[in-house]
């Protein structure tokens, strides 16, 4: 059970390095003085005599007020009438009113929310009710312009990574009947232009593309994924034909801030709506990965065919670890011959994985994939000892030795124990 002053607690707005700020519009000067005078422990109270004065502050100040109480039977400019001519200005309608009336009238109220009034404080005051209404519409307001923080990335405007997690969740859930799809899009070398053009210009790309993209799709949402990536979602009968998204593609480029501007993208078309957005995001960047390195192609579409291949490549990593402890890879020689004196003068060692049932991994499956996800190290490490073993073997028996070479992956060179 809660005590009072843990409801009192919840009724506290957050900490602030100042005190927030109220405007008060009030013709009657004895309930502007009480007001002011039980107000200003905990804000900094501003006072206007009539709606005119009040729209003069607003503007005048409309970054730092917290709340508005105003009044609604004033001469000169009544509560109607600030209302009516505060919803004409897009940033004077975000602050948050709360009118204050001696009328018992639902019609008046009625008038007020539909001007865009958030609540009500009744004359004569309640000062604890007053003090809970403001504290409750400034959380409000202020959880709203956090959340709005977090939704949209501060430089292009778009949805941010974790937003569109959310919302894409929402999208795919309020329409079953349609089909979905994913476009990743990814600049490629964006460090390089950021050093040769300086992070000003690659800002400007950033909110060109984002701009771009927000244009081109009329239904469905855009985030920034990454700092150089963008994730769009789109539904119904989009086309997103190779034909199509080359034209776009070229497009976008042409127009870029920068010349010569290359983005990969990957597309997922009909996608599965029962997996986790996160796995959808994954199946589009599986297929920019497969054109990484090509220079000549910039848009790749996700096959079955990648989803086999990421399937088999967790199973070569999971296996990786039996596979060290059983000893499946061995060395093949390569011999190196002299052809003037007609004699083997060394050998490079070959790294080759046999299974249990004698049949081989081929090598082009598991090296580049252990090069990426760091397993490598340990394979290198592996066969070092394994070619180091094979002579010790020979040494004790007396036999000839022939220096023979092991190849070492960029990844282990750059580990400092490499030497010992």
């Amino acid at each position: 059970m809660r005590k009072d002053s843990d409801n009192a607690k919840l009724l506290e707005p957050g900490e602030l390095p100042s005190k927030r700020k109220i405007l008060v519009v009030e013709d009657n000067e004895l309930n502007r003085d009480i007001l002011s005078s039980f107000l200003e422990e905990k804000f900094d109270v501003f006072l206007a005599e009539n709606g005119e004065e009040g729209l003069e502050l607003l503007s005048e100040h409309y970054r730092e007020w917290s709340v508005v109480l105003l009044d609604i039977c004033m001469p000169v400019c009544d509560g109607f009438e600030f209302l009516r001519r505060r919803n004409t200005d897009k940033f004077l309608s975000t602050i948050p009113v709360i009118v204050m009336t001696g009328s018992n009238s639902k019609d008046a109220e009625l008038q007020c929310l539909d001007l865009g009034a958030v609540d009500f404080i009744p004359k004569p005051y309640n000062f604890k009710l007053v003090m809970g209404r403001i504290n409750s519409v400034i959380k409000l307001r202020e959880s709203v312009m956090a959340l709005t923080a977090v939704e949209h990335d501060e430089l292009t405007g778009v949805y941010t990574r974790q937003a569109f997690f959310y919302h894409a969740k929402s999208f795919l859930k309020t329409r079953p009947g349609d089909r979905f799809h994913l476009v990743i899009a990814d600049i490629r070398d964006f460090k390089l232009i950021n050093s040769s053009y300086g992070e000003k210009v690659g800002d400007e790309i950033l909110c060109y593309l984002a701009g771009a993209y927000t244009k081109m799709l009329k239904t469905g949402l855009v985030s920034r994924y990454g700092s150089d990536q963008f994730v769009c979602m789109t539904c119904d009968d989009c086309d997103l034909s190779l034909e199509t998204v080359t034209k776009i593609e070229e497009e976008i480029a042409e127009h870029a801030p920068v010349p010569n501007l290359m983005v990969k993208y990957g597309v997922y078309q009909d996608i599965d709506k029962s997996l986790p957005v996160s796995v959808i995001c994954d199946r589009g960047f599986m297929a920019i990965r497969s054109i990484r390195d090509n220079y000549e192609c910039n848009i790749a579409y996700y096959t079955e065919k990648m989803k086999q291949r990421q399937m088999q490549d967790r199973l070569l990593e999971n296996r990786f670890e039996s596979a060290i402890k059983n000893k499946e890879f061995v060395a093949y020689f390569q011999p190196k011959y002299d052809v003037k004196t007609e004699r083997i003068t060394g050998a490079e060692s070959l790294v080759r994985w046999i299974n249990p049932d004698g049949s081989m991994v081929m090598p082009g499956d598991f090296i580049p994939l252990y090069e990426k996800d760091g397993l490598i190290v340990k394979l290198d490490e592996y066969i070092f000892r394994y070619v180091c073993e094979f002579q010790r073997e020979l040494m004790e028996k007396g036999q000839e030795l022939i220096p023979i070479s092991v190849n070492l992956s960029r990844t282990s060179i750059h580990h400092s124990d490499l030497v010992e």
